[in-house]
């Protein structure tokens, strides 16, 4: 990855040392040494869930079932491959928290089969899909929406839908991270709110923050929380986030 350089590991804030937990890690995966065998070893594993994914599709087929069955492809996170000098997940960079959905809908509108959808949809929103497509009403207390609203209502769903949402890695306290079950050093809570035009980190152990323009820094490169151009973003994230 082209963040996964030197310069870029020691322009993360101050308490990234070597002994946290995603820099060991790193070291054993995804340094010079290392990296093609676990790539290959990685990209090996994606081959063998495709070919279960597809042994799936066939037996459902086999059994009559395919032109009435809603099949959700998804994971838990994402993953750090060497981008920022770490590996694994936690952190809100954008090659951390973001996983594959892929939904085959029998009710899908033509016009939208096998096309992309960049909306942000969470891992919250899969159980009232779920119930949704089985004809249940979710319960009132449930968090997350219909991800179908977004192939079968296109027109009325768009400018209601969701246009950022609340990043959290934290055991603690929920506004100090107080009692966070990790060492700063080790694997610092994090908060942040993302948006597809600006994304807003709080490390509150630290209490520290910073801010990307992600529409400009799709690789979250360059911090610009003290820049004199993005004071009144900063407002509007800030005031967003609490």
């Amino acid at each position: 990855p082209s963040t996964a350089t030197e310069q870029h590991w020691k322009d993360l804030p101050y308490f990234f040392t070597e002994e946290n937990v995603g820099r060991q890690r790193y070291r054993g995966r995804f340094d010079e040494e290392n990296y093609d065998e676990k790539i290959k070893n990685l990209f090996r594993m994606a081959t063998e869930v495709d070919v279960q994914v597809g042994r799936i599709m066939q037996k459902v087929k086999k059994q009559g079932l395919y032109d009435r069955t809603l099949f959700i492809f998804t994971t838990d996170n994402g993953n750090l491959h060497g981008e920022h000098g770490l590996a694994e997940k936690w952190y809100p960079w954008e090659e951390s928290i973001q996983v594959p959905l892929v939904i085959q809908d029998p009710r899908m509108l033509s016009n939208v089969l096998g096309t992309r959808n960049d909306d942000y949809t969470l891992s919250v929103d899969l159980a009232p899909t779920i119930l949704q497509a089985a004809g249940v009403t979710p319960p009132s207390f449930m968090q997350g929406r219909d991800i179908a609203d977004l192939y079968l209502d296109t027109e009325n769903t768009a400018h209601t839908w969701r246009q950022d949402f609340f990043y959290e890695w934290n055991t603690g306290d929920s506004d100090s991270a107080e009692g966070h079950m990790f060492p700063d050093y080790y694997l610092p809570a994090v908060f942040a709110l993302v948006r597809k035009d600006y994304k807003y980190y709080v490390w509150p152990q630290q209490k520290v923050e910073q801010l990307f323009h992600v529409e400009s820094d799709p690789y979250e490169e360059w911090d610009v929380v003290k820049s004199n151009t993005t004071v009144e973003a900063l407002k509007i994230m800030k005031a967003r986030y609490a």
